[in-house]
């Protein structure tokens, strides 16, 4: 079973936002959707969540559409870190990690987030309040609050709106190893927007990539991170390198600096 996306079109007023987008995502394996500013990566993670519905096609997570149902049973199927989210009221870290607890497992919420806490390094920020949290701690929190979810619920799906945007190298580094291994050890299916090419080539086992609301490329990093595919999609400025047995590494160069250089040679 899987999260299958079938020919998916949103369209706003006379634009036309996506187009005829299908992809699935089996469980355990994480699935990273790219694209320049205004292809159409956050409309369609929206799609996909259920917090907009399509204009026409379907999104089914394991064979239940999201069509017409509710969030409590949404929240059963799938989680969602967005870009950016508004802190209700004045709540601390806890009472926000609070609300990612399903109330069958409130007899074990202070273990589970105790946890949680510990292993995205929030466990001194537990007492304070959301408000005096930093960028990358807020999204941290985001993310835990997510995986509580998960864990409460039984849902089987994570989908994430750029998860390391705020977050120093470090840890966004741990970040994708967290997913990877909740990818792998949990059985859980993940979808995620990435800006960085490079955290997407290590992160990720497939690619999409939409440029002006189409799927123009979809396949492993090395099928869709080659020099032709993001030229097309993001202009000259990129050089891909490819090494034997690595991801593919992308160098934003400026057009008046020479090619890059790798140790096979010049970069095409």
């Amino acid at each position: 079973m899987a999260l299958v996306v079938e020919n998916v079109h949103v369209v706003a007023g006379t634009a036309e936002l996506l187009t005829d987008v299908s992809f699935r995502v089996d469980k355990g394996e994480i699935v990273g959707i790219l694209g320049p500013n205004g292809a159409g990566k956050s409309t369609l993670l929206r799609s996909v969540s259920g917090e907009d519905q399509p204009t026409q096609g379907t999104v089914a997570y394991e064979g239940v559409s999201l069509a017409g149902l509710s969030a409590a049973r949404m929240a059963k199927l799938r989680s969602l870190v967005p870009q950016s989210q508004i802190t209700p009221f004045n709540f601390s870290t806890r009472e926000i990690l609070e609300l990612g607890v399903d109330p069958s497992a409130a007899r074990k919420a202070n273990q589970l987030i105790a946890a949680i806490a510990d292993e995205l390094n929030l466990s001194d920020l537990l007492g304070r309040t959301a408000s005096h949290l930093s960028g990358g701690e807020m999204q941290r929190v985001r993310i835990a609050r997510a995986l509580l979810q998960l864990e409460t619920t039984g849902a089987s799906y994570l989908l994430l709106d750029e998860p390391t945007s705020a977050q120093d190298p470090g840890r966004a580094t741990l970040l994708a190893d967290l997913l990877r291994q909740r990818a792998r050890t949990h059985n859980v299916g993940i979808v995620v927007i990435v800006h960085d090419l490079n955290l997407a080539a290590r992160l990720c086992d497939r690619l999409l990539l939409l440029q002006k609301g189409k799927l123009v490329a979809k396949g492993t990093p090395q099928e869709v991170l080659t020099q032709d595919i993001l030229t097309r999609a993001f202009g000259k400025g990129l050089r891909v390198l490819h090494e034997p047995g690595s991801p593919p590494t992308i160098l934003p160069q400026l057009l008046s600096e020479p090619a890059a250089v790798s140790i096979h040679g010049v970069a095409p």
